[in-house]
């Protein structure tokens, strides 16, 4: 242990040489000194950075408002400047083209019937030349498409 202390004590008395020393010196004299100036740049530049991230999030937030109103504009105000867009409407007028669909096909199934029964009554007198069949053929004619009127109404 003593022998420890012996070298720390001589390690206490070495000195660096004179060039080394004058070195260093030269160096460290020269080296940039930080001044309070230059430090206060500092903490401008972390608040131009705290600047530009807040300018960054105040334009995401007004984005966000900006989209999120487009959408609540959309589907509240939209329907009263744009009635085609109204879920109501466009189901009223599915159901009139129903009804017009509808109409069509019983007028199809009326020109039908009545093609069927002009030529049945047609035959019917070709065959029969009597004048009292004929009238009383043309007379159920009448009265069926009579009915087929009333259906086709109803």
């Amino acid at each position: 242990m003593n022998n420890i202390e012996g070298k720390l004590k001589n390690l206490k008395s070495i000195k660096p040489d004179n060039d080394y020393s004058l070195k260093s010196l030269c160096l460290i004299v020269s080296s940039p000194k930080i001044s309070p100036i230059e430090s206060i740049s500092i903490w401008q530049k972390a608040l131009t950075g705290f600047r530009l991230s807040s300018g960054v999030v105040l334009a995401s937030a007004l984005v966000l408002v900006i989209f999120v109103s487009a959408l609540y504009l959309n589907t509240v105000i939209s329907p009263l400047f744009l009635p085609g867009l109204n879920d109501k409407n466009i189901s009223a007028e599915a159901d009139q083209i129903n009804q017009s669909i509808n109409i069509n096909l019983n007028e199809i199934k009326y020109h039908q019937m009545s093609q069927e029964i002009t030529k049945s009554t047609l035959e019917n007198i070709s065959k029969n030349n009597s004048a009292t069949n004929t009238t009383s053929t043309i007379s159920s004619s009448k009265e069926t498409i009579d009915q087929l009127l009333n259906d086709l109404v109803k």
